[in-house]
């Protein structure tokens, strides 16, 4: 028989409750550490976790206000750090663009660096996904046919395309997907010479100059991380698994947790963010049962976290698609605000 304390604790309640409450304080140190480490760098360097969805910004890593986006309604998508975005230029009041549809590419400063050839049309059936090299000059992305005027697009004429600066058309890899083999995410490796995909559950690497399509492994949601070293991608039941380029060996990048999104990897690649279940605990504290995801941001080196948003909605938006993280925010900002005095038969 354990000896029974005044409290109504036998003594291992009580040094498992002194063990959980020494383990709960160690865990609040390390976020508290981790979300101190990134307000310094968002202070330093402009460090930040952007969200473009519709007509706002919202920075969930950086202190920075929710703010009306500068080019309307139209969706971004940046290089490894930022240098570099992809603008799918999209009409709605009050803002109208010159040239609706068209994918232009500027630097951090807000200047066209050039456009894709073509347009894109708007819908959920359009663009799916697209990548932008590290130094802006190559673009890779998922979406119907530039050329395709067929009134009832869908799945079928969707086609993963690249195209770089200079370039007079896309160039097509593989056939348009039917319905079984759709392209989830892509991914430019640093240097640009090649990319990661993923189709029908399946990972891909495609190396542009001798187009050569590799598999590589099971699995969804490819990223590389912006030093080369490392691919993530959502492996069986959702784990976070990181993948060797070069020798193809694997390890699991986040233990056994389970994970919704593309793993978001910071320019420096000491961070990720992800989207998890969420537990029933965290409905609970929250007061709200309708939360069915957080999202998290990790630091690899010592497994510390942060929680920064939680997720009520089941929508592609909000499994971590749109997440970018950049350098030199209040830089992009501005830049942001330039006209880009394009012309449509440019």
């Amino acid at each position: 028989m354990h000896k029974t304390f005044s409290s109504g604790l036998s003594r291992a309640q009580f040094l498992l409750s002194l063990l959980l409450g020494a383990r709960r304080t160690a865990m609040c140190q390390l976020q508290n550490t981790l979300e101190r480490e990134l307000q310094q760098r968002s202070a330093s360097e402009g460090l930040a976790l952007l969200r473009i969805r519709s007509s706002w910004m919202n920075v969930l890593v950086g202190g920075y206000a929710p703010t009306r986006n500068p080019r309307g309604n139209s969706l971004a998508w940046f290089s490894a750090n930022g240098d570099f975005v992809a603008w799918w230029l999209l009409n709605a009041p009050p803002i109208v663009h010159a040239c609706p549809g068209l994918i232009a590419v500027t630097g951090r400063d807000g200047k066209l660096l050039w456009r894709l050839p073509g347009g894109f049309r708007a819908g959920p059936e359009l663009l799916q996904t697209l990548s932008l090299s590290r130094d802006g000059k190559r673009v890779a992305l998922y979406a119907a046919q530039v050329s395709d005027q067929d009134a009832s697009i869908g799945p079928k004429n969707l086609l993963l395309q690249w195209g770089e600066i200079g370039s007079a058309k896309m160039v097509p890899i593989g056939e348009p997907s039917r319905e079984q083999d759709l392209v989830g995410s892509i991914s430019w490796a640093p240097d640009g010479k090649s990319l990661v995909f993923d189709r029908a559950g399946t990972i891909f690497i495609h190396e542009i100059a001798p187009q050569r399509t590799v598999r590589v492994a099971d699995g969804k949601d490819p990223t590389w991380s912006p030093d080369g070293k490392q691919i993530s991608f959502r492996g069986e039941e959702g784990k976070a698994i990181a993948i060797n380029p070069t020798t193809l060996e694997t390890r699991d990048l986040l233990g056994t947790r389970t994970v919704l999104s593309p793993i978001q990897w910071s320019p420096d690649s000491r961070y990720v963010v992800v989207t998890e279940p969420a537990p029933l605990a965290e409905k609970l504290s929250r007061l709200d049962p309708t939360v069915t995801a957080l999202t998290k941001v990790y630091r690899l080196s010592d497994m510390s976290s942060m929680t920064l948003d939680a997720i009520n909605i089941d929508s592609i938006d909000d499994r971590g698609r749109w997440l970018f993280w950049i350098l030199d925010y209040p830089g992009f900002l501005q830049g942001a605000k330039v006209d880009l005095q394009l012309r449509c038969n440019a």
